[in-house]
């Protein structure tokens, strides 16, 4: 059955791939499944098969989580430091440890995965290693190792046999041998007529995948071989007991530690040991190197060693035993480093005791350095002088009775860290620390002021005060938010409560606005409003100066006293004018004094951006606020004349575009609104005049001659213009350029958008013209060819704007129609009536430079003998409808009624 796996990356770092586009592919080198349903692979950037090692720059060992059978998501990738290159992995479910083949170091090693998720060496391992002319080929130095398995006696390997243009593989098992860290190859070995990689268990069966030195010429395979792998052993036949010598004491035996070293080659078998003080009435199984207290002590002390299987082998047997307990003494554990420092911690502890014997805990954080007291099952905290991140513990044990002793059967230490060491705090995070602590912190608390004593508690004397008022604007207004950084020698966590400041409020400017925040010459008051505040110690303010910064000269000033008293101390030569008999003030509930004076600006202010107010402030102590300028009241002073929504129009209503043909000498109509810059507000009426000047142009825009002013008049009230005039009768070809303009304006003020007022329209108000015509009236002429041909009759017209495009000739030929087809004397008077003549359109004329457009076309006056003549004359209109001129007409007209 076949199924789709997605892998999911899910942030995970990915090795190097390498830069070739044929060995530059992904792909498992091995891989195993633990019991929690991960997968832990080796992924590999570089498929190539030739060299004995894998450069670590192209693998890496991912985690992947399996538990959903269409997508597995990778939750952790790892990079093996300190053994070189790595080409297979393994599982241990007993010890639950990851076993890691590094291929260069002939070294198998052990991994465990941290509470934290790291990826930590062990302590154990073991190495392989044989010579080049052995049948085995893992342990020989040049060749690849390329997938690893496990069980409780032996590792499986699939290595490279021979050279990799052989294309060979071998499997090979390697036992162990007791404590011995070099394992033992297996006399047997399985052939693979192909590269490969990966060895893989299944429970069943040993799973393992082909790769082939060339795979365009070979047919790599996917194998299984069957294994006796068993779980659960029971004895083999050739169970055998071996006893040790009997050892008699003087005194019963209390306690006993015993060393052995035992091997086995196959599976299942092994070596148990027992050890009894009373000469085997009760024995107690022992494991090596560890100690075991006897219930029922004895003076006659035996072991026994129990052979299960055929190649159980037990070397050596150690013993080292007590008849009576020391008084007392103390264990100390190995060293347990922490990431940060550890602030409390809770012994947990199982112990039995007799009333004779006692059992006492200590804890440190420094190594050993100093030493608390514990109690079961009881959080102690280490003082705020002592911060560490190294634990230890040591358990002491006494007895009046030499015969009996405390037993500990376990032991717990469950710890809290993240303590920091030596806080220090920077009010405002500027870099410069304010409160600078000696302690370190553990749950207790610590006092923070300026008040905290030097060489006690802090290094230097805090200026947490004058950082806060250094921090706090001298007038400011609303919320200002204090960063305050905390900072700590070691890593941890620091809450600060309860935070108290106290404070005294100054009379204080809290700003100015400007009514619409624009002030512009359009005769409008507007109110410049400006609120100031007492402080805690004074009862109201008497004073307010204000200006307005001015960046072209004087500032223009007034000044506000309690009463609403006001006065004009500066209108910067006339550029504002304060209504000082309009001032008035008010005063809310938070004390806040709010001052209104009603203000205009006139032409001569020349713009300002964005200018603010500067506030001078007293009370009945004095001057509180000095010339301080405000932040936000952004005031902008326009001058300057925008016109804007130009709309034209003829005489009939039309409204006209961009390059539209217009009839000349005919009143057209142009409107728009009348702006101070970027604003909606209007000047008033008078104050300047607007202008519409014309240009003619080339049909590339290019000017023609000087230009001319077409109307010009005072600017109107209310913002809107409407200006109507006569248009010149006819224009350039290429037209006229129209543009409305504000011009003779007020001191200092410009026009700032001319190149958005302007249209280019097409006058032509002349009628086209005819020049001549050939054969022209008069001239004697040989009769031209009969039909299709003709007499070539040419026709001069003269426009140059919008000339017509066809025109109508009406010819005449002089005989009597029964004389032949095409002869037009229908009455046979001799004279051409209107009615008689006939009509030809001509078209496409030839276009010649100065507006000469000639058309031309044939006549049939094949039949007309000597002497007969032939009548012609034009008719026809331009694109505006202007009737040809100088065409003629008939020799008779009809004759009135």
């Amino acid at each position: 059955r076949e199924s789709i796996i997605t892998l999911e990356q899910n942030g995970c770092t990915l090795p190097s791939k390498h830069s070739s586009t044929y060995y530059g592919q992904w792909g498992f080198r091995d891989w195993v499944v633990t019991d929690d349903e991960r997968l832990f692979a080796i992924l590999s950037g570089y498929k190539y098969f030739y060299t004995s090692s894998a450069n670590t720059l192209y693998h890496r060992i991912l985690e992947f989580d399996i538990s959903d059978e269409n997508e597995w998501v990778c939750i952790n990738s790892f990079q093996p430091q300190g053994n070189g290159d790595y080409t297979g992995i393994t599982y241990d479910p007993v010890e639950d440890t990851i076993w890691v083949l590094h291929n260069q170091n002939r070294r198998i090693q052990s991994y465990t995965l941290s509470s934290t998720g790291d990826f930590e060496r062990g302590n154990d391992y073991f190495t392989f290693q044989t010579s080049s002319s052995s049948i085995w080929q893992c342990g020989v130095s040049n060749q690849q190792a390329r997938g690893l398995e496990m069980n409780q006696t032996h590792f499986f390997m699939r290595c490279q046999d021979g050279s990799y243009y052989n294309d060979r593989d071998q499997l090979e098992s390697w036992g162990r041998s007791g404590s011995a860290t070099a394992l033992i190859p297996e006399n047997s070995v399985r052939s693979i007529s192909s590269l490969g990689y990966g060895l893989f268990f299944d429970g069943r069966r040993f799973i393992t995948v082909d790769s082939g030195y060339s795979t365009w010429s070979s047919s790599p395979s996917y194998h299984e071989f069957g294994t006796s792998w068993q779980y659960k052993t029971t004895p083999a036949p050739g169970t055998t007991t071996w006893f040790g010598p009997v050892i008699e004491t003087a005194d019963d035996v209390l306690a006993i530690n015993m060393e052995t070293l035992w091997s086995a080659s196959s599976i299942g078998d092994r070596v148990d040991y027992w050890v009894s003080a009373d000469n085997g009435t009760h024995w107690v199984a022992v494991e090596s190197n560890t100690t075991v207290h006897f219930q029922h002590p004895g003076k006659e002390l035996v072991w026994k060693a129990t052979l299960i299987g055929s190649t159980a082998v037990s070397w050596w047997v150690d013993l080292e035993y007590a008849t009576e307990y020391e008084s007392s003494g103390t264990w100390i554990s190995p060293p347990k480093s922490t990431g940060t420092k550890v602030g409390k911690v809770r012994p947990v502890w199982t112990a039995t005791t007799e009333p004779a014997t006692t059992i006492t805990v200590q804890v440190s954080n420094d190594d050993g350095q100093t030493w608390k007291p514990a109690e079961n099952l009881m959080e102690t905290s280490f003082s705020t002088d002592g911060a560490g991140n190294v634990l230890r513990y040591a358990v002491t044990m006494t007895s009046t009775d030499r015969f009996k002793t405390p037993i500990m059967d376990s032991l717990e230490l469950f710890y809290e860290e993240g303590y920091p060491d030596r806080p220090r705090i920077d009010v405002g995070a500027d870099g410069s620390f304010d409160w600078e602590s000696i302690l370190f912190l553990n749950e207790s608390a610590i006092d923070v002021s300026d008040d905290s004593v030097v060489g006690v508690e802090v290094d230097f004397q805090p200026t947490l005060v004058d950082a806060f008022n250094e921090y706090i604007p001298d007038n400011g207004e609303g919320v200002v938010e204090v960063p305050l950084a905390v900072e700590a020698q070691t890593s941890g966590r620091v809450k600060i409560t309860n935070i108290d400041i106290a404070y005294k409020m100054n009379t204080h400017a809290i700003g100015a606005t400007f009514e619409g925040g624009m002030a512009a010459p359009d005769g409008i008051a507007r109110n410049l409003i400006v609120k100031v505040a007492h402080g805690d110690e004074v009862n109201f303010v008497t004073e307010v100066t204000v200006s307005l910064n001015n960046s072209r000269g004087e500032n223009p000033t007034f000044k506000w006293q309690q009463g609403d008293s006001c006065s004009t101390l500066s209108d910067a030569s006339g550029i504002v004018a304060f209504d000082t008999a309009n001032c008035t003030s008010t005063i809310d509930a938070n004390d806040v004094r709010t001052i209104r004076i009603p203000t205009t600006v006139d032409w001569s202010w020349d713009d300002e951006a964005a200018t603010e107010a500067l506030l001078t402030v007293k009370d009945s102590l004095g001057t509180a606020v000095d010339n301080w300028q405000t932040e936000n009241m952004r005031l902008r002073v326009e001058n300057d004349i925008q016109l804007d929504g130009m709309q034209v129009f003829d005489e009939t209503g039309r409204q006209l575009f961009a390059q539209d043909w217009v009839r000349g000498g005919q009143n057209l109509s142009f409107l728009g609104k009348i702006h101070f810059e970027s604003s909606q507000l209007s000047p008033l009426s008078g104050e300047f005049e607007l202008r519409v000047i014309g240009q003619n142009v080339t049909y590339d825009g290019d000017p023609i001659g000087q230009p001319m002013i077409l109307s010009q008049e005072s600017n109107p009230n209310f913002g809107a213009y409407n200006i109507t005039f006569t248009s010149p009768i006819e224009s350039s070809p290429g037209g006229m350029l129209f543009s409305v303009e504000a011009v003779n304006l007020p001191n200092g003020s410009t026009f700032t958008n001319p190149g958005y007022n302007t249209i280019r329209l097409v006058l032509d108000g002349n009628s086209p013209l005819v020049l001549g015509v050939t054969p022209f009236d008069g001239q004697e002429r040989h009769v031209g060819p009969p039909a299709p041909g003709g007499q070539a009759v040419a026709v001069n017209i003269q426009d140059s704007v919008d000339p017509p495009t066809q025109i109508s000739l009406h010819y005449w030929v002089g005989c009597k129609s029964t004389v032949a087809i095409g002869c037009h004397d229908f009455n046979f008077d001799g004279f051409p009536q209107e009615d008689e003549y006939a009509e030809k359109i001509l078209s496409s004329p030839e276009t010649i430079t100065g507006g000469l457009n000639i058309f031309n076309g044939l006549v049939d006056d094949s039949m007309l003998e000597h002497g007969q003549v032939v009548s012609m004359y034009v008719s026809g209109k331009d694109g505006q409808q202007n009737q040809v001129a100088m065409g003629g007409g008939p020799v008779c007209p009809p004759t009135p009624q």
